[in-house]
């Protein structure tokens, strides 16, 4: 750790293959020397993974130390060698997995591969196990999308939200939290024009208190305040300094929902909302007059009990009981009535109160109806394509299963040669059961999705 910091009387670094692992010193480096190359892809590829990886701000230079020699055994293994320093670099130029070169996922397997090339003197043994991958690759054959289903995939923008952006959001939370304790009004600053937070040290925020798993190090200095900002720059920043000294932590940390301060805040929050209960917020204009628009999330569970789906929609209904719509978008609702802008605080009274509960039960059936009928009903068409196109790969895998057995075996009933052949057909067979059964229980959905109501926004 003390090499990669700019500060270190640490100029050069010596270290065995165990230095390979999880070391990284790209920070402050680019030169790497490898005084002898591994009989593995995957080991090389750690190794040179120590300075070539994401985050390395000067071209890496990768020497390999290898003697010279007039003998022809000698030159034979070299140029077993430099054919595997080949390999290595075709991981790098497709952004690939190193063990798929090889396709054995192993280092001693791929070690075993390359002494059998020197053995022999014969390079094109490192490339002879490419053939087989069709068989040995069965996972990614399973699970990868063609390139037609890459094509439809679209990019999430993001949740629909209130809030302008994430620190709008920490803003308005905090001013929440200071109207019901006065206590952290002196202890939490907002600067908005850096979006920054700063919060000062105090008993609930401490070793003791709400962040007893944080590092030590993390803990700003006494006197000193936690700097939080979603100004991922300022963090980046922040982060190259602290590389530059010894026992050093970023100055600021990154504002996001797994951050543990910003988990607290939240956690509060929370906690000032029995449980049970969803939010009522009365509004005017343009929300139509006499109203009231319940917040409807629908979760759908596979045959495994793992939510694989959240939906959240709303159900309008007049205060005679008739609907006015609804609307499958949550953004759409927001838009449409201007939610996003900032809202005034009206009362709810006691009898307005009571009216929404009497609204409720047919806002719960109505909700549950569009749920079932149409929105899980799209989700069940989804799940059947998918399973349609696993079963198609299925079929493809299998099939390339069959010829490859062929080809290796051949016809023969007895020996060794069909002793291998049955190995092989049941492993093939038990792949396959494993992974019908997975994709069956995973693409197979509950019947009955969970509801519940988070808000209710109404004008009356």
């Amino acid at each position: 750790e003390d090499f990669s910091k700019e500060d270190s009387t640490i100029r050069l670094f010596l270290a065995s293959d165990a230095g390979s692992q999880g070391v990284n010193l790209h920070y402050f480096c680019n030169q790497m020397f490898n005084y002898d190359i591994p009989w593995s892809i995957i080991t090389l590829d750690q190794r040179n993974g120590r300075i070539d990886r994401f985050g390395q701000t000067k071209t890496p230079f990768i020497y390999y130390l290898i003697a010279e020699s007039q003998s022809e055994d000698v030159q034979g293994d070299i140029r077993i060698v430099e054919r595997l320093k080949e390999k290595e670099e075709e991981v790098h130029k497709s952004l690939g997995d190193a063990g798929s070169v090889m396709g054995f996922y192993d280092q001693q397997q791929e070690s075993k591969l390359v002494e059998k090339a020197i053995a022999n003197n014969d390079p094109s043994i490192l490339d002879s196990n490419e053939e087989n991958t069709v068989d040995d690759d069965w996972l990614s054959a399973l699970t990868e999308d063609s390139s037609a289903t890459k094509a439809q995939m679209k990019i999430d923008e993001g949740f629909a939200s209130f809030y302008e952006d994430d620190f709008s959001y920490y803003a308005s939370l905090i001013d929440e939290l200071k109207s019901k304790d006065d206590r952290l009004i002196p202890l939490i600053n907002i600067d908005s024009n850096d979006k920054v937070l700063e919060i000062e040290q105090f008993e609930e925020l401490s070793s003791k208190g709400v962040l007893y798993d944080m590092p030590k190090e993390a803990f700003p200095k006494p006197n000193q305040t936690f700097n939080l900002t979603t100004n991922v720059n300022i963090v980046e920043n922040a982060i190259i300094q602290a590389r530059k000294k010894q026992n050093e932590w970023p100055n600021f940390q990154l504002l996001y929902d797994l951050n543990p301060i910003a988990k607290w805040m939240q956690y509060k929050l929370l906690g000032q909302i029995d449980r049970g209960k969803a939010l009522v917020a009365r509004l005017r204009d343009p929300l139509p007059k006499n109203t009231a628009w319940f917040i409807f999330q629908g979760i759908t569970s596979n045959q495994q009990g793992k939510p694989i789906f959240s939906k959240t929609y709303v159900v309008g209904k007049s205060f005679d009981g008739s609907s006015v719509g609804n609307l499958e978008d949550f953004e759409e609702f927001l838009n449409q009535y201007r939610l996003k802008d900032t809202l005034p605080e009206l009362e709810t009274s006691e009898k307005q109160l009571h009216k929404i509960k009497e609204l409720l039960p047919e806002a719960v059936k109505s909700a549950k109806q569009i749920y079932d009928l149409k929105i899980q009903g799209d989700l069940e068409d989804e799940m059947e394509d998918k399973l349609e196109r696993y079963q198609k790969k299925l079929n493809d895998w299998l099939s390339a299963s069959e010829r490859q057995m062929e080809i290796k075996f051949g016809d023969e009933k007895n020996g060794g040669g069909s002793f291998y052949k049955k190995k092989r057909q049941s492993e093939v067979n038990y792949v396959k059961n494993q992974m019908d059964a997975f994709y069956n229980e995973y693409f197979q959905l509950e019947n009955e999705p969970f509801l519940r109501v988070l808000a209710v926004f109404y004008n009356g």
